[in-house]
C-alpha cells in the first residue's frame, strides 16, 4: 500500500479512538509514515510526543539520492545490509523466496520514505506543537554524524530533543529495550521505578 494511502487510513483510525492523547514512535524509514500521519491528524487528537528512532535527515538532495540508490540495490545487497545492521545473519538464514519478499518490502519502504522526507525538506510542512525526540545509538552506522543533522528535524517541530544511546546498533529497540523504555518515560514525564 502506498504511504499516502496508509497514512490517510492510520489518521482516520487514530481519530476514531476513544482517547485523544497519543505518543508516536517510529524507527528508521518508519519516520516518514509517522510524520506523514502527524501532518494529517486532526486537531481533536493531541500527539504529545513524537519519537524518531534510528533516522537522521541528510538534506533534501542527499535523501533523494538515497532513495534512488535503494531502488537500484539487488535483493542480495539489501539482505546483506539488513544482516549487517542486525549484527547477525538473521535475514540470510530465511528461505530464499522469503528473502526476496523482505528485500522488496524494504526497498519499497526505504525508497518511498527517503523520497517523502526529501520532499518535506524542500516544501517545509506545517510545524506541529509537539516535542520531537530523535533517538540514535552511537554504534548505528546509519546515523553517523547525527549531531550535525539534528536541527533538520525542526521543519516538523520547533521543540526538539536528542537522545544518544551508548550502544545498541541500528535495531536498538530489540537490543536495548529497557533503555528505550526509559527514554520514552523520561520524555513523557512518567516516573518509573525499574527495581
Amino acid at each position: 500500500m502506498p504511504q499516502d494511502m496508509l497514512s490517510d487510513r492510520l489518521a482516520g483510525e487514530l481519530r476514531s479512538l476513544p482517547f485523544k492523547r497519543l505518543i508516536f514512535w517510529s524507527h528508521c524509514v518508519g519516520a516518514a509514515l509517522c510524520l506523514d500521519t502527524l501532518q494529517k491528524i486532526s486537531d481533536d487528537v493531541r500527539v504529545e510526543r513524537v519519537f524518531i528512532g534510528a533516522k537522521i535527515l541528510h538534506g533534501a538532495q542527499h535523501d533523494e539520492q538515497l532513495a534512488g540508490r535503494m531502488e537500484c540495490r539487488s535483493d542480495g545487497e539489501i539482505i546483506s545490509l539488513l544482516d549487517k545492521l542486525a549484527g547477525i545473519e538473521e535475514f540470510t538464514s530465511v528461505a530464499e523466496d522469503s528473502r526476496g519478499a523482505i528485500a522488496a518490502a524494504f526497498r519499497h519502504d526505504a525508497a518511498g520514505a527517503n523520497r517523502f522526507l526529501s520532499r518535506m525538506q524542500e516544501t517545509a510542512p506545517t510545524r506541529r506543537d509537539v516535542l520531537m525526540v530523535n533517538v540514535v545509538a552511537k554504534d548505528d552506522p546509519l546515523t553517523e554524524n547525527h549531531a550535525e543533522h539534528h536541527e533538520r528535524w525542526r521543519i516538523f517541530s520547533s521543540s526538539l530533543a536528542m537522545e544518544v544511546l551508548e550502544s545498541g546498533g541500528h535495531f536498538f529497540c530489540r537490543t536495548r529495550p529497557a533503555q528505550v523504555a526509559s527514554v520514552i518515560l523520561r520524555h513523557c514525564g512518567v516516573q518509573h521505578d525499574a527495581s
